[in-house]
């Protein structure tokens, strides 16, 4: 089987087997550590939809939201990591795995959702498969949450199965999954009615690789081919679906016949899908890069972990707040995203230049604060912002959103790291983004009243608006490629500085800078006003703010001093790249 190339933003079945069809897990221990492994080395770079480990293969069935090269690299060393492990628990020397990983693209929803009830059924000759520990369908059907990753779970239940009852349905006998199948065999290529004994490791008929990739192709071909032949809904189940609500296109309507009625035959993936709408589509990629970007910021800090508080506006939507707080390396942080719709406030209608206007607004919003004041404090937002007319019509829609460095003292060559990520990401889509969005963020982020800039700048852009040039897809494509530059940007940095020696004197400048910017952030900031306009929530439009602030009377730094270096560069913004 010739191996998938690797795009990010596409959707993949991960899977492997033990070398000649040896077990690759002897004890629970084992699937543990692997999926803390997993946790550790690839999750931070994809989102993970479902998985099963079996005592000699497993599957993962994700998105890949890194580069390719970055996640290649991760999978490598994820499987090195536990093969080094498992052959020291086991005294065993050499290859572990097949020499490849195996890979599938997946393009469509119905060929997902055939997939992921086969990933979950893989246990089904040896237990009762809803309550296996070691895969992704008990942690769906109890609403919880692996150990050491996040499942996606919400992408799944509302845009594949609709609800947990109806996912628990079909995964529970609702569909006759092995009629598709024709006598379904597992990843050692035996017959079904065999499958206990094989995986249990009581037979020595072990297949070669290639049935494997054979048989696994084959399994491939049969689910977009075709679709098994439904059983009937059992009378205690037809109340599944809410009434007068939808009837999940035929997954539960009696007389249905057969599965493709989960969903639309051919309908495409987040991306790739001309249905889905923006607002899912940039709703979904927040929810992912925010675990992203909170799973590698544990990890480098190493102590402290993010607490999630999940909100809802009375007026319609709510969101998830994530705080850091007491690290190793920050002293206070936030990585929150938001959904929040409903009857745009007076105030802001005025300011929009509309009346009686409807809106929905998303994203995602972090500002970290570190102890050390030799490591910088960094902002970045991203969003997307809709407007309706008294029919629910969008009559305008656009893009916002940027990234920037706040220090307390000057690394010139964290300034340059910083922008020339930014610049690399930009460029990607025009050469003239670069300039633009960096001279608006140097705007921005101008404390007027002090006469000087925030930080060093980065990127700031809003309004992005459909033009000739640029449909919204476009825009999509661009904010999303700043979003992903993100942890390039700023954890390089951190890993730099944040074990320089510092004093005393440096953490009381840090504090009277962080002043300065709570100043602009209470006094300047639109995200802020439309926070506290749109009855936001307050503690998490305030968790910007850092623990600990001075304000000085008439301060003034020390001639020659690093800090006035550091204020002259505020005064008169540079070119970095």
């Amino acid at each position: 089987m010739n191996l998938e190339t690797i795009e990010q933003s596409h959707y993949y079945h991960i899977y492997n087997r033990g070398i000649n069809g040896t077990n690759i897990f002897k004890t629970e221990e084992n699937k543990r550590y692997f999926l803390q492994l997993f946790g550790k080395y690839v999750a931070p770079r994809v989102s993970v939809f479902g998985y099963c480990l079996m005592d000699n293969h497993f599957h993962f069935l994700i998105r890949v939201e890194s580069e390719p090269e970055e996640f290649t690299q991760a999978m490598s060393n994820f499987f090195n990591a536990y093969a080094k492990a498992f052959n020291k628990f086991s005294g065993r020397t050499g290859s572990l795995f097949e020499k490849h990983f195996k890979r599938k693209k997946i393009v469509d929803e119905r060929y997902l959702r055939n997939l992921l009830i086969y990933i979950h059924i893989n246990p089904e000759e040896i237990q009762d498969y809803t309550n296996y520990k070691f895969s992704s369908l008990h942690h769906y059907l109890n609403d919880n949450q692996p150990e050491y990753f996040k499942l996606s779970k919400e992408y799944v239940i509302e845009n594949i199965f609709d609800s947990v009852e109806n996912m628990a349905f079909i995964h529970k006998g609702g569909i006759n999954f092995n009629a598709e199948l024709g006598g379904r065999e597992d990843l050692q290529g035996a017959p079904a009615e065999k499958a206990g004994e094989h995986l249990a490791g009581k037979t020595s008929d072990r297949k070669t690789a290639e049935h494997l990739e054979e048989r696994n192709s084959d399994f491939e071909d049969r689910v977009d081919n075709g679709a098994p032949e439904r059983q009937s809904c059992p009378p205690n189940r037809q109340g599944v679906v809410n009434e007068g609500a939808s009837d999940l296109k035929g997954v539960v309507d009696e007389g249905a016949s057969d599965l493709q009625g989960v969903v639309d035959e051919g309908d495409l993936l987040v991306g790739l899908n001309p249905n889905i709408t923006m607002k899912q589509q940039f709703v979904q990629y927040i929810k992912n890069l925010q675990n992203q970007i909170t799973s590698a910021l544990e990890e480098i800090d190493g102590k402290a972990k993010f607490q999630e508080d999940i909100w809802v506006r009375k007026e319609g939507g709510g969101g998830q707040t994530r705080v850091i707080e007491n690290g190793n390396v920050f002293e206070k942080g936030g990585v929150n995203i938001s959904e929040v719709h409903g009857k745009l406030p007076e105030s802001m209608q005025a300011y929009f230049g509309v009346k009686d206007a409807d809106f929905f607004a998303c994203g995602l919003s972090l500002v970290l604060h570190p102890k050390n004041p030799m490591v910088p404090t960094v902002h970045a937002n991203w969003r997307y912002f809709e407007m309706y007319d008294s029919a629910g019509n969008i009559v305008d829609s656009w893009f916002g959103g940027g990234q920037d460095l706040t220090p307390y003292y000057l690394f010139e060559e964290d300034a340059k790291h910083f922008h020339q990520v930014c610049k690399t990401a930009c460029d990607k889509h025009s050469p003239k983004f670069y300039d633009t969005y960096k001279k608006r963020c140097d705007e921005y982020f101008w404390n007027s009243h002090r006469n000087e800039a925030r930080g060093v700048g980065g990127l700031f852009f809003d309004y992005l608006k459909q033009t000739e040039e640029m449909k919204m897809q476009d825009w999509y494509n661009f904010v999303t490629e700043v979003g992903n530059s993100f942890l390039e940007c700023y954890v390089p940095i951190v890993d730099k500085r944040k074990d320089l020696p510092n004093t005393d004197a440096n953490r009381i400048w840090q504090e009277i800078r962080r002043g300065r910017y709570v100043e602009f952030n209470l006094v300047h900031d639109k995200g802020t006003l439309f926070g506290l306009k749109t009855n936001g929530r307050i503690e998490s439009i305030l968790m910007s703010l850092p623990p600990h602030v001075q304000w000085k009377y008439d301060h003034h730094p020390e001639p020659g001093s690093e800090e006035e270096k550091l204020v002259e560069v505020l005064k008169n913004p540079k070119n970095w790249v």
